[in-house]
């Protein structure tokens, strides 16, 4: 079976990094197949998974969670990379610098529980977090309580993917394939 990207999305930023990874890794010659995990049958077993979700209230969404409890046993030697979408990401934020700087550092020593999950249950390569796109009609969903949350947090709307380091990871992720099918 092709490389799995499997992601859950909610407002499409991280679908949008689900199908630019796709691409970067077919570019680099894998057989790669992009799906929401809400679309992949149970049982699926990939020979490489790459899974990603959009984080709320600093967990996956429901869908990737589910998706990653429901791993076929056997999955321990399945190479995986996990990949967070959220307002802090290893490279963009759509925060003031100060509170950037505080998420990162808690960032370091708090993974969302399904990322935990898969760390116990698979081989995980690596794991990265992408800052996403912030929209005002995004906001809608967050109430006013969660607007005025992140505008206090010196939060701007806009798209703050870092495109360079999805097609850099892709990169990493794609010699990390074939070093491991040419050993």
């Amino acid at each position: 079976m092709p490389t799995l990207i499997a992601y859950a999305s909610a407002h499409g930023s991280t679908a949008g990094i689900a199908r630019s990874l796709g691409r970067r890794l077919t570019h680099r010659g894998l057989d790669v197949e992009v799906r929401d995990c809400a679309e992949i049958p149970a049982g699926t077993r990939p020979s490489t998974l790459v899974i990603g979700s959009a984080v709320h209230e600093s967990e996956w969404l429901p869908t990737a969670a589910r998706f990653v409890d429901h791993l076929a046993a056997g999955a321990e030697e399945l190479p995986v990379w996990a990949f967070s979408v959220g307002m802090v990401g290893d490279e963009g934020s759509a925060l003031a610098r100060p509170v950037t700087a505080l998420l990162r550092r808690m960032l370091r020593t708090r993974e969302p529980t399904a990322v935990q999950q898969l760390r116990a249950r698979t081989h995980l390569r690596g794991h990265h977090r992408f800052s996403g796109r912030f929209c005002a009609t995004d906001a809608a969903d967050t109430g006013r309580a969660g607007r005025m949350v992140f505008r206090a947090m010196g939060g701007h709307y806009g798209d703050y993917r870092e495109w360079s380091a999805v097609e850099a990871w892709a990169d990493d992720i794609a010699v990390e394939i074939d070093r491991q099918t040419h050993s």
